[in-house]
């Protein structure tokens, strides 16, 4: 409190102090604009005085001397010039005299104008000087009230900061009071907590030394079931040694048997194929034939017969015979998908074989291979089968509505088909149209069915190896 109120009076102090500086400075100026105008008057008057009152008399001429005498003829002409002579002069001295009279009225004149706004300068310059004495006194009431008025405010202000200090002070004593207060009962608290702590940490030491006590027989207990553990692996590798080797053996059994079921497989699908490609034909010529004689025989009954309409007989015969060429397809390309899906069963069932074999992806721990099996007795004999039902059916003919009554009816042929050649019936081969869709003829049918093709199909056998499901395998070697 004391140094802000010292503070404040230097402030005070120094705030008097530029004031007064600058009225003092403000002072000066005035008295040496004061000074100047003096000396401005000063140099007016005395131009004034060294200016003189009258002019100085204009110098006349002298008379010129007396002539000479001349001669007596001419005394009355010399006369007379001389008259004439001073008469102008007389007249120009007057006009002179006139002149000057003149300019001592305008000089008189002038002087008294500039004596009046000498005296009219010198009355403004009093009443200046004393407007600003007066503002300068109303100006220095001013600030004096100013100052009383600062300086009372000022003692205002020191009371009442120092009873805002003195009410501070208390407040402060009360807080710093509260605050030790506080401050007593925390350490008291902490005390007490370190007190907790340090026993807990007593009873957290004994347990943790009888955790270590524990942990002592349970590292003793460990090692002992790790040392039965590496006995009983060095046992299962050399069993697994063992189980290896028997499996190398195995597999040099196995895999001629492997070579020769797949080429039993082969030649099968060679068979089967063969017998399809054989049926397809035969059965293409016997239809060939079949519908030349039925054409010839049509022929020949319509040269004997009343005229008709052959080419409604020829459509009629035509949706009758694709019906039955239909049913015939789908049953081949039913046989076609059969075969298929057990091609991909054999397949898939060779690629688990592959997988379980030795060295495959699951035969980490696969038991030695049991001997092959010897051969399985030949299979019985297959029954007879009858003879397939033809495909040709007897369709009656409906005559049409411009055909008479009384004309008899034509004779259809009705030619047999022969049975179906027993073989297999699984066979690589492209199924004809869909039957679902032969609406048009049997020649256009015939030109639209594809040709087999003559690549064999070949059997797709996966590699004994495989990365297996989660990478390669580690080595042999590793003991895990």
């Amino acid at each position: 409190m004391q140094h802000l109120t010292d503070d404040a009076e230097k402030a005070e102090d120094h705030r008097e102090r530029d004031f007064r500086q600058a009225e003092e400075a403000r002072q000066r100026l005035f008295l040496d604009a004061e000074a100047r105008r003096e000396q401005e008057q000063q140099a007016t008057l005395q131009h004034l005085a060294s200016v003189p009152t009258a002019h100085p008399p204009i110098p006349q001429e002298p008379y010129p001397a007396a002539m000479p005498a001349r001669p007596t003829d001419a005394a009355f002409d010399t006369t007379s010039i001389i008259e004439s002579v001073h008469q102008a002069a007389s007249v120009k001295a007057s006009e002179i005299m006139d002149n000057m009279r003149a300019e001592r009225e305008d000089m008189a004149r002038e002087r008294e104008e500039s004596r009046l706004e000498r005296e009219s300068l010198l009355a403004e310059l009093q009443d200046t000087r004393d407007k600003g004495f007066r503002e300068r006194d109303v100006r220095i009431a001013a600030l004096e009230q100013e100052l009383a008025d600062v300086r009372a405010e000022l003692a205002n202000e020191r009371a009442q900061k120092t009873m805002e200090d003195a009410e501070t002070r208390e407040r402060d004593r009360a807080e710093f009071i509260e605050r030790d207060e506080s401050l007593r009962n925390q350490l008291g608290d902490i005390t007490n907590l370190v007190h907790d702590q340090r026993q807990m940490l007593d009873e957290k030491k004994a347990r943790m030394e009888i955790l270590q006590e524990q942990k002592a027989s349970r590292r003793l207990e460990k090692e002992s079931r790790w040392d039965d553990f590496t006995n009983m692996l060095a046992q299962m590798r050399e069993e697994i040694a063992s189980s290896r080797q028997t499996c190398e053996e195995g597999k040099a059994v196995c895999e001629g048997n492997h070579q020769r079921l797949i080429d039993d497989l082969q030649r099968q699908a060679a068979e089967q194929q063969e017998l399809l490609r054989e049926f397809s034909e035969g059965w293409r010529n016997e239809a060939a034939a079949q519908r030349d004689a039925t054409l010839e025989a049509v022929r020949a009954m319509a040269h004997e017969q009343v005229p008709f309409n052959v080419q409604g007989y020829l459509d009629e015969f035509s949706k009758a015979l694709a019906a039955e060429v239909r049913m015939l397809l789908g049953e081949v390309g039913k046989l076609r998908e059969e075969r298929k899906s057990l091609q991909h069963e054999l397949g898939m069932l060779l690629l688990v074989r592959s997988k379980y074999e030795h060295g495959g992806e699951f035969a980490g721990d696969m038991p030695a291979p049991q001997p092959a099996p010897a051969d399985a007795p030949p299979p019985p004999p297959a029954a007879e089968q009858p003879p397939v039902r033809p495909g040709w059916r007897t369709v009656p003919m409906r005559g049409k509505k411009t055909r008479r009554r009384d004309q008899p009816p034509v004779p259809t042929a009705a030619p047999t088909m022969p049975p179906y050649p027993a073989g297999p019936a699984h066979t690589h081969m492209h199924p004809g149209p869909d039957p679902r869709h032969q609406v048009t003829s049997w020649p256009l049918w015939q030109r639209l069915v594809p040709t087999p093709p003559s690549v064999q199909p070949t059997l797709l056998v996966p590699q004994a190896g495989s990365p297996g499901l989660f990478g390669p395998r580690s080595p042999r070697g590793s003991q895990y």
